[in-house]
């Protein structure tokens, strides 16, 4: 049988010990784990970066991997630490978003983390990564199952960046990652709008509706807008040989519809 597979995601970046120390914790616990790296570097304290390239990350990780993710500038309030499983995979988080996406599937209950139970026996309360969310991964690569980390609860938090309005004509979403070409990443997904996918309208801020969606980049002439699908499966708005985020001047949260083009 393959060694438990645990994946790290934060905003620690790599300078100090924060990443190295969780490492440290994990393998102390559960000495033939693998670990592997998502990314440690998301904007610091930017839960959604971190959700949504978490979830796009893990959606290639092999069944029962679990995934350990620290964006959390809550650490040391009330805020809930979460596990749970979803798409055939454990998560392990603080309840402030972080997870969202993974929580739209998730099978079975979801549990909040009790520090007494897993927790390493220090409780730094700037430090749950090392202290309480490592541990908790740990243990369940050991083979703990998620009851034994906590008690089910029924409401844990969502971002609104997450979801979606769909009505008669068309899908309201928004703009969730802008990655560093300056693409713009929707939350409307291929799925979302495939009644309509061969005449579509896309409308994004104030600029002129994108009445297509292109295969790739170079579908159009460099320095012209094109949208498209993109490797997520979302509607991404993006520019051949440019940044669609500089020449919209459109940052995250931007509203974007996408509906049936009507025809006079």
């Amino acid at each position: 049988m393959a060694p438990p597979l645990v994946t790290l995601t934060s905003d620690f970046g790599l300078r100090d010990y924060y990443v190295g120390a969780m490492k440290g914790v994990v393998l102390n616990l559960a000495p033939s784990a693998r670990i592997v790296d998502i990314s440690h570097d998301i904007g610091a304290q930017d839960i959604l970066e971190g959700a949504f390239v978490l979830h796009y990350a893990a959606r290639e990780f092999p069944p029962g991997t679990i995934h350990c993710a620290i964006v959390d500038p809550g650490v040391g309030s009330a805020r809930r630490a979460l596990a749970f499983a979803s798409q055939e995979q454990l998560w392990v988080g603080p309840d402030n978003g972080l997870l969202s996406f993974a929580l739209q599937d998730a099978t079975g209950p979801i549990y909040a983390i009790d520090s007494a139970r897993v927790g390493s026996g220090r409780q730094s309360a700037t430090f749950h990564g090392r202290d309480l969310f490592a541990p908790a991964a740990a243990q369940l690569a050991n083979g703990w199952s998620l009851s034994d980390l906590g008690n089910p609860i029924a409401d844990p938090v969502y971002l609104d960046a997450a979801t979606r309005q769909v009505d008669a004509d068309g899908i309201d979403g928004h703009i969730i990652h802008v990655d560093r070409f300056g693409n713009l990443v929707s939350n409307i997904a291929r799925t979302d709008i495939a009644p309509f996918a061969h005449a579509p309208c896309i409308r994004i801020g104030r600029a002129q509706p994108l009445h297509e969606l292109k295969k790739t980049y170079t579908d159009v002439a460099p320095g012209q807008l094109v949208a498209l699908i993109g490797s997520a499966e979302l509607v991404e708005i993006s520019v051949n040989g440019g940044s669609a985020a500089r020449q919209l001047g459109v940052e995250r949260g931007t509203s974007i519809r996408v509906e049936a083009q009507h025809t006079a």
